[in-house]
């Protein structure tokens, strides 16, 4: 068990506890996409312009999500580019890990839900350039709030099909620089990895001091919030030999943002460092609950990726439904379509690992 306040023998040090699967990150991931979906069901019934809800110093339940799952992405990431053998095996465990399920969703999306919920009829859906420019946006992320031509015409954000996807951009970078970033001796070592998420979450708080996204492009805003994460993580797995698990931690950090850091510069910061003390802490506390837990099936990318059409489909169903009966059907229909999409494409196409890497190595000649 964790301490409360490790000292002498008690101290844990995360690469102490940290074997691969021995953990309970599948399911903090499954609870942060969970997260992410109880505040979309509010958003999903307010005009796009409105304030956020559940918001305190700037965070927001779906924000908090959202950077959390870019923590660990970072952490695990990076423990996965040391294990795999070849950048072929990393690129193919990435590969297999995003496309298979966001394929099928774009697919379902054209094919089922389009002709169903869209306002056009057959030939002008058909035959309308939105059509192609949906799935070729999606799939090469160039833009993840997109849908089928006329879809769901009576929501706040009529068009749009799965609002989540917008982050799979910022993922995706991540993976593409982590090796870049891991095979320049000059910053990749341990202390220029510390330095990063200081300097990208500095960068976030400046763009926002001098207007935000209503000065500064979109794409950069989100760059640095959400690099600032994911190199946060990248920072937590090099120097996982000396950090020390502890509640006191999380907790003091916790307070730390909640009574002065939070709402000022240093506030994604801390608040950043608290999700992480959190998630590693929770994830190492009790090892009777890992093993009854860490071998379980991992929904989290499905809830993430279907929650919003979901939500979507509701309102359409009941123009007058409110957030908490949009949530109903939203949460266990979209855990439905995430199981399905584990069982029946995430998981066999992540068993084809070293199969889409042996023919990535033959294409290099290797």
């Amino acid at each position: 068990m964790i301490p409360l306040w490790p000292s002498g023998r008690q101290r844990v040090a995360l690469s102490d506890v940290y074997r691969g699967h021995d953990n309970l990150f599948t399911l903090i991931r499954l609870l942060l996409a969970g997260a992410v979906a109880v505040e979309h069901a509010f958003v999903n019934r307010l005009p796009p312009d409105a304030p956020a809800p559940m918001e305190w110093h700037d965070f927001s339940l779906s924000y908090a999500g959202v950077n959390a799952f870019f923590i660990l992405s970072g952490f695990l990431i990076s423990d996965s580019l040391q294990r795999r053998r070849s950048l072929e095996a990393y690129a193919a465990a990435r590969i297999l890990r995003i496309y298979p399920a966001l394929i099928i969703l774009v697919f379902l999306a054209i094919f089922v839900f389009g002709p169903i919920f869209s306002a056009f009829d057959a030939a002008e859906y058909w035959w309308s350039a939105d059509m192609w420019r949906f799935p070729a946006e999606t799939l090469t992320f160039v833009n993840g709030e997109g849908g089928p031509p006329g879809i769901f015409p009576n929501s706040h954000f009529a068009g749009e099909f799965s609002a989540s996807l917008w982050t799979l951009r910022y993922e995706i970078v991540a993976y593409l620089v982590l090796p870049i970033f891991s095979a320049i001796p000059l910053i990749s070592g341990r202390w220029a990895r510390l330095a990063l998420p200081i300097v990208l979450a500095s960068t976030y708080e400046l763009l926002l001091a001098s207007g935000g996204e209503a000065v500064w492009s979109a794409t950069m805003v989100s760059f640095a919030r959400l690099g600032a994460c994911f190199a946060l993580g990248m920072a937590i797995y090099s120097f996982r030999e000396a950090l020390t698990l502890g509640w006191a931690i999380p907790v003091g950090l916790t307070l730390l943002w909640a009574t002065l850091a939070g709402g000022t510069f240093a506030g994604e910061l801390v608040g950043n460092a608290a999700i992480a003390a959190w998630m590693f802490t929770l994830a190492f506390a009790s090892k009777v609950a890992i093993s009854r837990l860490k071998s379980m099936p991992d929904y989290s990318y499905g809830l993430y990726i279907w929650h919003w059409p979901m939500m979507q489909v509701w309102g359409e169903l009941d123009t007058d439904a409110t957030a908490l009966e949009t949530l109903a059907f939203a949460l266990p229909t979209g855990l439905i379509l995430a199981a399905l999409s584990w069982h029946i494409i995430e998981r066999p196409a992540l068993d084809s690992k070293r199969r889409l890497a042996w023919l990535f190595e033959n294409m290099a000649g290797r």
